[in-house]
C-alpha cells in the first residue's frame, strides 16, 4: 500500500468572484454564501447543493457540522488543547463513528477512519490532479 495523497485546496482554484465582508470574512465564493457570526466564526455555508450550519463551544472550536441536505451532523469531540479525536456522524436516529485522530508530540500522526482507511497525514505530499 502506498502512501495516500492529499488534494490541496488551492489544486481547486475556480475563475469566480470572490467577495469578502468587513473584517475579511469570505461571504461569497464559486455560488456558496458563507455567514459569519460576531466573533468571525463561520455559520452557514449555502448555494446549490449544499446547505451547511456549524455549532462551537465557547472556546471557539466547532464541535457540530449539520449538512441539511443530507439530514446529517457531524459531531466531534476533542482534547483539552482543542485537537479533534474522534467524529461522528448522526443522521435520523442512526450515529455511526467516522474517525479517529492520534497525536504524537502534537503533531497528527494517523487518523483511522471506520471504511477502514489508515491515513498518515505528517508523510503524505500535496498535490495536485493532473490536466
Amino acid at each position: 500500500m502506498g502512501m495516500p495523497t492529499l488534494l490541496h485546496p488551492l489544486c481547486y482554484a475556480v475563475d469566480a468572484p470572490v467577495t469578502y465582508d468587513a473584517a475579511g470574512n469570505m461571504t461569497s465564493w464559486g455560488g456558496h454564501t458563507h455567514a459569519f457570526d460576531s466573533l468571525g466564526q463561520l455559520q452557514r455555508v449555502t448555494g446549490t447543493g449544499i446547505n451547511h450550519t456549524f455549532l462551537y463551544t465557547a472556546d471557539g472550536e466547532r464541535i457540530a457540522d449539520r449538512d441539511a441536505t443530507r439530514n446529517a451532523t457531524t459531531l466531534t469531540v476533542r482534547d483539552l488543547g482543542g485537537k479533534v479525536l474522534r467524529s461522528w456522524v448522526k443522521s435520523g436516529t442512526a450515529v455511526a463513528w467516522v474517525k479517529d485522530y492520534v497525536y504524537a508530540g502534537g503533531s497528527p500522526l494517523v487518523s483511522v477512519s471506520a471504511d477502514p482507511t489508515v491515513t498518515f497525514p505528517s508523510e503524505a505530499p500535496l498535490e495536485c490532479p493532473p490536466g
